[in-house]
C-alpha cells in the first residue's frame, strides 16, 4: 500500500474541485472513455510525482541524541539528507533509464517489422527478376 504525501493529497483534493480541462477542439474530438483515461492517468502521475519526494515519518517517535552541548548530531543528520538525496537522484535515474528502455523495445519491434516488410519485398523482387531473366533467355 502506498503512502501518498500531504503535498500531494493537496494537488488531488485541488484536482477534484478543478478538474482537468480539455483545450477546445479536443473537448468535441475525444470521446468519454479517452477523457476519464486522460483524467486517471493525470491524477496518477500526481501521485507518483509526489510519492518520490515523501518520506514516510517514523511511526515511533525517534529518540534524538544529544550531545554534551545540548545540540544534535549535525553529522548524521548531514548524512541523512546526503544519502536522501542521492537516493531521489537515483530514482530518478533509474525512472529514465527505464523510460529508455522501454522506448527502445518499443523501437526495436518498429525496425524488426520493418526489416520483416524489407524482406519480403526483397523476395518479391527477386521473383520477379528470375521470372524476367526467363522471360529474356527465351526470347
Amino acid at each position: 500500500q502506498r503512502t501518498i504525501s500531504p503535498e500531494a493529497q493537496r494537488v488531488l483534493r485541488s484536482l477534484e474541485e478543478e478538474p482537468v480541462m480539455f483545450f477546445e477542439p479536443l473537448e468535441f474530438v475525444l470521446d468519454e472513455t479517452t477523457k476519464k483515461f486522460v483524467r486517471e492517468v493525470v491524477e496518477e502521475r500526481v501521485k507518483l510525482g509526489m510519492r518520490t519526494e515523501y518520506v514516510e515519518p517514523p511511526s515511533q517517535p525517534v529518540e534524538e541524541d544529544e550531545t554534551p552541548g545540548g545540540g544534535h548530531d549535525e553529522q548524521a543528520m548531514g548524512e541523512q539528507r546526503s544519502l536522501m538525496a542521492d537516493n531521489k537522484k537515483l530514482r530518478n535515474q533509474l525512472a529514465r533509464e527505464a523510460d529508455q528502455v522501454r522506448r527502445l523495445q518499443e523501437a526495436e519491434a518498429r525496425h524488426k517489422d520493418a526489416m520483416t516488410q524489407e524482406q519480403e519485398a526483397s523476395a518479391t523482387l527477386r521473383e520477379e527478376i528470375e521470372a524476367l531473366k526467363e522471360q529474356v533467355s527465351s526470347v
